[in-house]
């Protein structure tokens, strides 16, 4: 006969916790009642279906392509072959966006983007953690991805959570300037988790290599994207004139010095910062821009 503590012997080269949860998924029960339940037998069909999935996750597919969901801030986001999986320190994004809109005057209208939404996880945390404050009925929540894919993933995502998110399929803020998306004399918020390895950091992990090549990678030292993504803000701030504009940019820890340099050339009166993740490597760099040239900016605000 067939158990739970038999099957999940065998197989050594794959983590236990990634076996319980393809276990899980392939009879149908929750990993808390596999963990729970050694001596429960596993029908043949089932081993089966269990062992279809362990040869995928053995050819170097993530556990979260396989079951077709992953968690990020609490929540379970659909994911596919067409989206880059969430990570963990992503989170930071969302705690830092949640922050600033905690101290945001709430009388004014606030437009959040998220650029590069992906599964939409970003913009869906920040706008199922807002939904309760104050200033939730004053906030316009959008996301933009040249991936159309992966709209229609982040699409899904937004109905699963009953969240009301704007998805525009452009390149960076091209949607924004082209006027697709309103925004002008309110708080602009910027999310953008782009890509930002190099080929070789990208070569060097086999574990990414499954996912989109275009999600993860790009030139220039992996700062290709966000030197384009500073420019296009430059622009919008002279053509649409927002109050204020907070960016978040997810960066390899390697990157933040140069990051901060370019942001700083390109906006000279900007407040710039960098925060950690939890292991402790610089992880998000920070631009706050005022449109009224005599504030006094700061990040302690």
């Amino acid at each position: 006969m067939i158990t739970v503590h038999s099957i999940l012997e065998q197989h050594a080269n794959v983590p236990i916790f990634e076996k319980e949860m393809l276990l899980a998924f392939s009879t149908r029960h929750s990993r808390e009642f596999i963990m729970s339940h050694p001596n429960e037998e596993i029908l043949k069909r089932q081993a089966r279906a269990y062992a279809r999935l362990l040869k995928k996750r053995e050819a170097g597919w993530s556990v979260a392509h396989i079951l077709g969901k992953k968690e990020f801030f609490e929540l379970n986001f659909f994911v596919n072959k067409h989206t880059l999986i969430p990570r963990p320190e992503t989170e930071l994004l969302v705690w830092l966006a949640l922050k600033r809109l905690e101290s945001t005057d709430g009388r004014r209208l606030t437009t959040v983007i998220d650029v590069g939404t992906g599964s939409g996880c970003i913009s869906i945390a920040i706008a199922r953690s807002m939904r309760k404050s104050g200033i939730y009925e004053h906030i316009d929540f959008f996301g933009i991805d040249t991936s159309r894919p992966a709209l229609r993933v982040a699409k899904k995502n937004a109905a699963l959570h009953d969240t009301h998110i704007t998805f525009l399929h452009g390149n960076l803020l091209e949607p924004i300037t082209n006027k697709q998306a309103a925004t002008g004399n309110e708080n602009l918020l910027i999310t953008a988790n782009l890509p930002y390895l190099t080929q070789e950091q990208f070569d060097e992990e086999p574990s990414i290599h499954r996912e989109p090549l275009s999600a993860l990678v790009a030139k220039e030292g992996g700062l290709f994207f966000y030197k384009r993504l500073l420019k296009q803000l430059r622009q919008i701030m002279v053509d649409r004139t927002p109050s204020t504009v907070t960016l978040f940019m997810e960066i390899d820890p390697s990157q933040s010095r140069m990051l901060s340099h370019i942001s700083t050339s390109i906006f000279p009166n900007a407040a710039v910062a960098t925060h950690k993740d939890l292991a402790g490597h610089d992880r998000v760099v920070e631009i706050l821009i005022d449109a009224t040239p005599t504030k006094v900016l700061s990040l302690a605000e």
